[in-house]
């Protein structure tokens, strides 16, 4: 795993130039939607449940502006996510949907497409109905042109499309194909990016300047940092000042300095809401994609990322919306990643009947003491062999959880979630007819669901284009061009 530390500026220096344009919007701006609240999404990424310092850790996390976030609404304490990995639960974040419905299972669907056409996201529903939207981070939703935030309903788009990338060099990013098909870039819009600041800034600094632009209109900002994924690269002055042995440093102190990045980030985000008056009137929900990794932190849960045990699935999970949820709630009932888009659709006033997921807002206010769901659902391919340890799934309905585990821990069994969080003591043998029961419902439901979706019929981001375009960038902004090198596919095709 790359572990890369550079000097770069502190946060609130790199953001300094910003205070006072916020201070002086906040002079001039009156809310003026107050039926339409304006919606924040902000998304970790690789953020275990113990990766923020309000919720049970063992690993030293600094993280204020978060913990004053969840002081300010609603702490939920069993958060799932819909997915065991990043892409998944983005597309079930996105549609409201178990993406299952639609044929998304793992990490190889965005290859071939991402989300199809016909499934709407939440971002196409707000901007039909008046909100200004950007996505300013990791998208990981397909690969294809058609999949590209700009064509999915956000009009402003800063980041990068596939799973990860460099924190400082905008035209390095992870792919299977290199910059051949595009995915190594960071983008602005369809514009490959010549130079950022370390990318957690770099996303702050434009969620901010969106905001401030939006002020006087209803807007939607996704915000998926792609921290604290690998690779693991911090500004060297965060790592020293937060490390337990600045002479030793190791993976956990880079976490830490990436995670308080991140938290100085969300702290950026609300200060600005606050100074222009929006506050009250915008929900925020915090939460992470998938459960933790190596230098993250899952407290005492079994699993982790890529796992179905609540270690890979349960997250830090925090609504705030000060105009209807009391603040310093703590929220005790399961609820999953896929209620925010319908939470989301309710505030805006639009129908959300097609979704799977539910309007929180009856829930975490009170009103509706009864539980969000009867039944949730994960998994990772389309099996429904009648015998349990052969698929790849995790079914819960109310304290009973069934998971079945084949490929890492090799593993199946009942759990008492309520009695047993960190699910030791199975008890399949103990209950054969509620595990019964479970793989039951679990079958039923997984033979309704689709294939995995196969090939699309569209282009894909083509690397070769977005090269010559980071050379005529590079060459209006007075740098050096950089030579054309060719992917596998263009060596291949001059030699024909």
């Amino acid at each position: 795993m790359k572990i890369s530390v550079r000097k770069t500026s502190t946060l609130s220096t790199a953001l300094l130039a910003i205070l006072p344009i916020a201070k002086a919007s906040a002079q001039h701006t009156t809310p003026s939607h107050p039926d339409k609240p304006n919606i924040v999404i902000i998304l970790a990424d690789d953020q275990g449940y113990g990766g923020v310092n309000c919720y049970p850790h063992i690993k030293k996390i600094v993280t204020p502006n978060i913990d004053k976030l969840a002081a300010s609404g609603v702490q939920c304490m069993q958060g799932y996510t819909s997915g065991h990995l990043s892409s998944p639960t983005r597309a079930g974040l996105m549609t409201g949907k178990y993406q299952q419905s639609f044929g998304f299972y793992g990490l190889s669907t965005p290859h071939v497409g991402g989300i199809p056409q016909d499934q709407k996201l939440l971002s196409e529903y707000l901007v039909e109905n008046g909100y200004d939207t950007a996505c300013i981070g990791k998208w990981h939703l397909g690969d294809y042109i058609r999949s590209h935030p700009n064509n999915r309903g956000f009009q402003t788009f800063f980041g990068f499309i596939n799973g990860l990338h460099d924190y400082y060099d905008p035209l390095v990013g992870g792919s299977w194909d290199g910059v051949y098909n595009g995915l190594a870039f960071t983008l602005d819009n369809m514009e490959p990016v010549t130079e950022m600041e370390y990318s957690t800034y770099e996303y702050t600094k434009r969620a901010v300047d969106f905001i401030q632009k939006n002020a006087d209109h209803p807007f939607f900002l996704y915000l998926p940092y792609n921290a604290i994924h690998s690779p693991l690269q911090a500004p060297e002055e965060l790592i020293g000042e937060l490390a337990i042995n600045p002479q030793e440093i190791g993976k956990d102190d880079i976490g830490r300095a990436m995670t308080f990045a991140l938290d100085q980030g969300v702290g950026k985000v609300v200060e600005t809401l606050e100074q222009l008056g929006l506050r009250d009137n915008t929900i925020i929900f915090y939460l992470s994609d998938n459960g933790a990794v190596e230098y993250s932190d899952k407290w005492e849960f079994r699993g982790r990322k890529g796992s179905y045990y609540e270690g890979g699935i349960r997250v830090p999970f925090i609504v705030s919306y000060p105009a209807k949820l009391a603040k310093g709630t703590i929220y005790n009932k399961p609820v999953m990643s896929i209620d925010i888009a319908p939470t989301v659709m309710e505030l805006a006033g639009l129908s959300h009947t097609n979704m799977h997921g539910v309007n929180l807002l009856p829930y975490l206010s009170g009103k509706d003491r009864t539980e969000p769901h009867d039944v949730l659902y994960w998994s990772t391919e389309k099996k429904s062999n009648n015998q349990v340890f052969k698929n790849e799934f995790a079914i819960r309905q109310g304290k009973w959880k069934l998971v079945s585990d084949p490929h890492f821990e090799k593993d199946y069994d009942l759990y008492d979630i309520e009695a047993d969080p960190q699910e030791k003591h199975g008890l399949k043998d103990q209950y054969p007819e509620k595990y019964k029961e479970l793989f039951g419902i679990y079958l039923n439901w997984i033979n309704q669901m689709p294939e995995e979706l196969a090939n699309g019929e569209n282009a894909r981001l083509k690397g070769m284009e977005l090269m010559r375009k980071y050379q005529r960038n590079l060459k209006k902004s007075g740098k050096k061009v950089v030579p054309l090198s060719f992917g596998p596919h263009e060596k291949k095709k001059s030699k024909q």
